[in-house]
């Protein structure tokens, strides 16, 4: 009896260890959670705005290799949302990949049949500027298409948006001062928004994930942690018992 109650009591000490664990990345994910929310509206209005404009794709893009442009994480506990961007990648089947994050860039780097066109880069500390200027050259010989994931009630969903996207060439629309100023400050605008909008709202579904994740771990610890209190109770009962029997047995004999 005595063996299986330290036992119990060490299960319950590691119980209350991961439970501290979990909690304080529920904490983190939350605080995170809400300055990406923020940025993520004013994002989600300016693009709503870019979608009214009559667009089409670069002259001879579909003729490009596909570039597919994700955001990862750096961080674990996410595995629900990188399985998610990975199988979103797949999916489309890209000639070529920029991955950002840690988290899954071997699974990348170490296949043959698919281009990865990045070093591995943190996607925490990454600067948007510099992805900005990366991407505009990759425009060039790619035809970019970036993830936006989001939640669907309780489901992760992914999206794609083109990036190679121009104003429509039309004698119908006039555009000031003409058409090639306006294309060019338009193409710029969109694929810097777009960049953010992905960016944020990778960082936003990630942490959400890990939220969910850590608040279901946490409860998982609080069930097994009345289970095994309710072990202990009964073994130290049980033990009790038992004392008590072997001493009755000696005052009668």
């Amino acid at each position: 009896m005595a063996e299986n109650i330290k036992t119990i009591q060490l299960r319950l000490a590691s119980v209350n260890q991961i439970s501290k664990i979990t909690n304080a990345m529920k904490l983190v994910s939350m605080s995170k959670l809400m300055k990406y929310q923020q940025r993520i509206k004013g994002l989600t209005e300016l693009a709503d705005e870019f979608d009214e404009f009559q667009t089409e794709s670069f002259e001879f893009d579909q003729n490009r290799p596909v570039l597919a442009v994700a955001v990862a994480t750096d961080l674990g506990l996410a595995s629900l949302y990188n399985k998610t961007i990975q199988r979103a990648v797949d999916k489309i089947e890209p000639d070529a990949v920029m991955w950002i994050g840690n988290q899954g860039y071997e699974r990348y780097a170490n296949n043959p049949e698919i281009e990865l066109v990045n070093e591995k880069m943190s996607s925490d500390n990454i600067r948007l500027d510099d992805l900005y200027d990366q991407v505009t050259k990759l425009m060039k010989e790619y035809r970019l298409t970036i993830a936006i994931p989001e939640m669907d009630s309780d489901t992760l969903v992914v999206k794609w948006k083109d990036l190679n996207k121009q104003l429509l060439d039309s004698d119908f629309v006039v555009y000031e001062p003409d058409y090639e100023s306006a294309n060019q400050r338009y193409k710029e605008l969109y694929t810097f928004m777009t960049l953010n909008q992905s960016y944020y709202q990778s960082k936003y579904t990630e942490n959400l994930t890990r939220r969910i994740a850590m608040e279901q771990a946490t409860e998982n610890a609080k069930e097994m942690r009345e289970e095994l209190t309710n072990r202990y109770n009964q073994i130290r009962q049980e033990e009790i018992t038992q004392e008590i029997l072997e001493l009755s047995a000696g005052v009668v004999q």
